[in-house]
């Protein structure tokens, strides 16, 4: 395979990860990992000819951020990645041209602490992961749906949720949170 190898995670011109890119069988793998000081979640982009392709989001996972996840060729094709140059930072809190802007901000207070974030999810898989959730935060919408908010904190791992590239990075009382939107127990896109 023409792209395994080793491959540096950029950031404003900085080093501050790597990515592994190897064969599993027939599908090649990214594993990676990066420490930052930016906040919020953030995509991996890996750079091929030039252009930036997102591939998926970074989790938090103590004081590192961790990417793990396999494609076909066909896929990486799909998604315009020939040979990779390198892989850089995307995310909420950055423009495509690299200039900062602020994330969405939530100024409403109409958030309540969520104790059992369980039983927001209709899907058994989703409902076991968020047992896991502490300090989550749910505001009932005017439309019937649900934002279920979830804390991101570096001294606690990000709970391993198949949806967290659905979610949309918001700041309430000035702490991060991924927010999801949920109707009848059901994640909406």
């Amino acid at each position: 395979m023409e792209n395994a190898g080793l491959y540096k995670i950029i950031d404003d011109g900085e080093y501050i990860g790597e990515v592994n890119v190897y064969m599993q069988g027939i599908k090649i793998v990214f594993d990676g990992e990066c420490v930052t000081d930016r906040q919020g979640p953030f995509r991996l982009a890996a750079v091929s000819g030039g252009k930036a392709a997102p591939v998926g989001v970074m989790i938090p996972d103590g004081e590192k951020f961790t990417f793990r996840r396999s494609y076909s060729k066909n896929t990486l094709s799909e998604l315009g990645i020939g040979e990779i140059e390198e892989f850089i930072l995307t995310g909420n809190d950055r423009r495509e041209d690299g200039n900062c802007e602020e994330p969405a901000a939530d100024t409403s207070g109409s958030w309540q602490e969520v104790t059992e974030p369980w039983r927001l999810f209709a899907d058994a898989e989703m409902s076991e992961i968020c047992r896991g959730v502490k300090g989550g935060l749910k505001r009932m919408e005017n439309n019937g749906e649900i934002s279920f908010a979830v804390p991101l904190e570096r001294e606690r791992p990000f709970p391993a949720m198949p949806i967290f590239c659905f979610g949309t990075y918001m700041k309430i009382c000035e702490k991060g949170y991924v927010v999801f939107c949920l109707k009848d127990g059901e994640l909406i896109r």
